[in-house]
């Protein structure tokens, strides 16, 4: 049997949701840094890229633990004393938690920043680790 519910229990349904959605982007802090995320997998690995223009390589600190990467770091304001009319680009902390689509090797896995992006290699495993592994993040530079 089809129940018909009317127009205005719509509504109010409607404005709770409405309502929800605005308090969880009231939440998000306005100002910071939110960087952009590519995840996307082979047969053998899965491989996250994330674009960090400007971010301080020496910041990055790259962790798999189980099914999850955590990517954080700083993307340093602009040295003092301009006097800026337009600010578009953003920076500050960031911190980026991707779920991973499957188990993977932490111990195997590599990172490598390079011209703004950071592209992180996880090789698939049958079972994840429960402890936290840290990834070294390599530059280029000595």
């Amino acid at each position: 049997m089809k129940r018909r519910v009317s127009f205005g229990v719509e509504l109010i349904h409607f404005r709770q949701h409405l309502r929800e959605i605005l308090e969880q982007v009231a939440a998000r802090p306005i100002s910071g840094f939110y960087p952009l995320v590519d995840v996307a997998a082979t047969d053998h690995e899965i491989v996250v890229r994330v674009d960090l223009p400007g971010a301080d390589p020496t910041s990055l600190k790259v962790e798999v633990a189980g099914q999850e990467l955590k990517i954080s770091g700083e993307k340093p304001a602009p040295a003092p004393g301009r006097r800026y009319f337009q600010v578009e680009r953003s920076y500050g902390p960031f911190q980026v938690e991707v779920a991973l689509p499957d188990k993977v090797q932490g111990r195997a896995s590599r990172a490598n920043f390079s011209r703004g992006v950071l592209e992180v290699r996880l090789p698939k495993e049958q079972e994840p680790s429960p402890q936290p592994i840290p990834i070294p993040v390599d530059t280029g530079e000595p």
